[in-house]
């Protein structure tokens, strides 16, 4: 894109040539990554779709800083392999691999900033046979398997915060994350980031009022989770 005024160009992701939300572009996008991960990635085997959401404070934090981000994404998807190769192995399964794809998602769907993780989980494990993978099945995920798991990450992740010195053992915030340059250097993005995780106002004569009613908070180190629906709980506000 070139700029009318000064004639100086600039590189724009969308073949539209647009700087905002382009649901053409993106949904070419989308339709070509699954085509690449169904005909060239992803085994025929069953697989299980597991949406993770955060704390509200939790996610201006991992929308600011990549490095954190980058930690707690390791520890979930840890987790989540650790509980299929922990469930293989009590059924008498030697040497399980557990196996996903991860995608992150910043919207949520009032296109509000919203970081959350999709987790495409291969249904089962793999072990090694003669030097080729053979697929094993699992008995399918319960209720108490989701709220074990949904523990466990919730426990972990709050962990992590604790060593880096984020929060203190009562979940407390001590001190917030480095940021990364880009809000460092951009106070109206950083605050723009702000107000639509909380579901606020970010500028103008309206600035700081509520869109809609959000939760807030890392919750206790004690809470436990609660359940939503079927296959789905909710813990220390994730």
């Amino acid at each position: 894109m070139t700029c009318d005024g000064c004639d100086e160009e600039k590189v724009v992701a969308f073949s539209c040539k647009k700087r905002g939300w382009c649901p053409s572009c993106c949904a070419k996008r989308q339709t070509e990554a699954a085509d690449h991960l169904v005909n060239d990635v992803l085994p025929l085997v069953p697989y299980r779709q597991m949406v993770l959401s955060f704390p509200i404070p939790l996610r201006y934090w991992m929308q600011a800083s990549r490095k954190l981000f980058a930690k707690v994404h390791c520890v979930i998807i840890h987790e989540m392999r650790r509980h299929y190769e922990s469930k293989a192995k009590l059924a008498g399964i030697k040497s399980p691999k557990s196996g996903c794809v991860a995608f992150t998602q910043r919207a949520g769907s009032a296109l509000n900033l919203n970081p959350h993780l999709h987790v495409l989980m291969v249904d089962g494990v793999f072990v090694d046979v003669g030097g080729n993978p053979l697929f094993r099945n699992l008995s399918a995920m319960t209720d108490a398997e989701v709220a074990s798991l949904a523990e466990s990450i919730s426990k972990k992740v709050l962990a992590v915060l604790v060593r880096a010195g984020l929060l203190n053992k009562d979940g407390e915030v001590v001190t917030n994350p480095d940021c990364d340059e880009m809000f460092r250097d951009h106070e109206g993005l950083a605050a723009a980031s702000s107000a639509s995780i909380a579901g606020k106002i970010a500028f103008g004569p309206n600035a700081g009022r509520h869109v809609t009613k959000v939760g807030s908070g890392f919750g206790y180190y004690e809470e436990t989770p609660l359940a939503k629906g079927r296959l789905c709980y909710s813990v220390n506000g994730s």
